[in-house]
């Protein structure tokens, strides 16, 4: 029985990819935390001196009166208050620190959530391209064309895919994705591609070396 080359996701490589979308999404998220805190959810530090408005200067006051803040912790806070008067006093500072700081941890929230949702669809992803592998009966037969690597493919790089582009028998070319444990094959190959389904707005195909010994492919329309 064949090995699916579809069966073993590259994890780590894929995680080192989403550093740069998580990117942008993190700096959004950090500039949102300004516009979502409102009066109630500043911190109480020392004012700060007024600074040129820009889009993220909201954030950058948030931040930085909630580490004054945190610096300007009585010490009878972190112990056990003398009085009843002191504890109340602690009591409503500790209260409205961990709402601040609730808020200021949103980023860190959001991107954890943007690399749980982007780890999901990498994982099914591959699994639905093993199943549909898997339970086809024949493939499409298409030739490599030359040149055969398509570069600059926003999904094929994200999913850590190789992209190259075939000719079927009827002279339509298609951008299909190979495994990344597969080499590039040369121009002038044969590759069995199978439908995936629409994605991004776009028709996925997804392709692997021809090898007749292992399943009979049929040359019909990939449409």
């Amino acid at each position: 029985m064949a090995v699916n080359p579809f069966e073993s996701p590259p994890k780590g490589q894929f995680l080192f990819r989403l550093v740069a979308p998580a990117i942008p999404v993190l700096m959004l998220a950090y500039t949102m935390v300004g516009f979502v805190a409102d009066a109630s959810l500043q911190p109480r530090g020392p004012a700060a001196a007024p600074e040129p408005p820009s889009l993220t200067s909201r954030s950058d006051r948030f931040y930085r009166g909630l580490g004054r803040e945190w610096a300007a912790i009585p010490d009878v806070c972190w112990g056990r208050p003398d009085s009843d008067f002191q504890r109340g006093r602690c009591d409503d500072m500790w209260s409205h620190l961990w709402k601040v700081t609730a808020v200021g941890l949103l980023p860190i929230g959001v991107l954890i959530a943007f690399a749980l949702f982007g780890l999901d669809s990498f994982k099914l992803t591959y699994k639905r391209i093993r199943k549909k592998i898997g339970e086809a009966q024949y493939g499409v037969k298409a030739t490599v064309t030359r040149p055969a690597r398509v570069r600059g493919d926003p999904y094929a790089w994200f999913y850590c895919f190789h992209c190259i582009s075939v000719e079927l028998q009827d002279k339509t070319q298609l951008r299909v994705y190979l495994s990344p444990h597969e080499n590039i094959p040369f121009p002038g190959d044969t590759v069995a591609i199978f439908k995936l389904g629409n994605f991004f707005g776009r028709k996925r195909y997804m392709a692997t070396l021809y090898a007749p010994h292992v399943a009979v492919f049929a040359a019909v329309r990939a449409k």
